[in-house]
């Protein structure tokens, strides 16, 4: 069964996968092979703490989004800012 932790990591590596090989992503987690990370990604294993630490360390991401979700997924991004406009006209 996937958890959300592992549904958001899965996620994650989604984004890494654009920039890094897989083998690279393991081993910045602290994996000593890509099996320990497909095993997470499959939900056949949890996230450990340390890799959760690693992945925060090496990549950037940000921990409240592993366990909830919500954004920004990385901790060098800024906040998605939704506005509203009130426009009552608009002449130039």
């Amino acid at each position: 069964m996937e958890t959300k932790l592992t549904s958001n990591f899965n996620a994650v590596y989604k984004e890494l996968k654009k920039s890094s090989k897989p083998t690279a992503i393991a081993k910045k987690m602290g994996y000593s092979t890509t099996t320990q990370l497909n095993k997470t990604l499959d939900g056949k294993a949890q996230l450990s703490t340390k890799a959760i630490a690693m992945l925060v360390k090496n990549f950037d991401v940000s921990p409240t989004f592993l366990f909830t979700g919500t954004q920004p997924m990385f901790l060098n991004q800024k906040p998605v800012q939704r506005f509203s406009y009130d426009v009552v006209s608009s002449t130039y």
